[in-house]
């Protein structure tokens, strides 16, 4: 399988790179957390460490579950992509919450340490926006 690169291009900023293939590596972008609205500078600093823990367990994942480790990092992406809005919408922050923290569940058996992360960074982004 060939490696192969794809930016994840929201509202015209790269807010993560998702590489694919059998070199693959997830990350996922903090950019947004600078422009989220009800963020005291600490929400935004434990976001950004919350995040950068969660890369660190993504990069512990085998090549055969680099595909739902992706799907976490778009997740978080869409979730910080939306509660960086001038107006971000309860709804979808709660319905992408809840995916996030399920596509975290499925990868548990392999990166236990992701589930109780991913679940404060959807609990923090809720809070940001009641």
């Amino acid at each position: 399988m060939s490696d192969a690169n794809r930016s994840v291009n929201l509202s015209g900023s790269t807010v993560g790179v998702i590489s694919t293939g059998d070199n693959a590596h997830i990350s996922i972008g903090t950019q947004q957390i600078a422009s989220l609205q009800n963020a005291s500078a600490d929400a935004k600093e434990k976001l950004t460490q919350l995040i950068e823990q969660l890369n660190a367990e993504l990069q512990k994942v085998p090549a055969d579950k680099k595909k739902e480790a992706a799907e976490i990092t778009e997740l978080t992406d869409s979730l910080l992509q939306e509660a960086s809005q001038q107006k971000p919408k309860q709804s979808l922050i709660k319905v992408t919450a809840k995916g996030l923290i399920d596509a975290t569940k499925a990868l548990a058996g392999v990166i236990p340490l992701a589930l109780p992360i991913a679940e404060s960074i959807a609990s923090t982004i809720s809070v940001l926006n009641p």
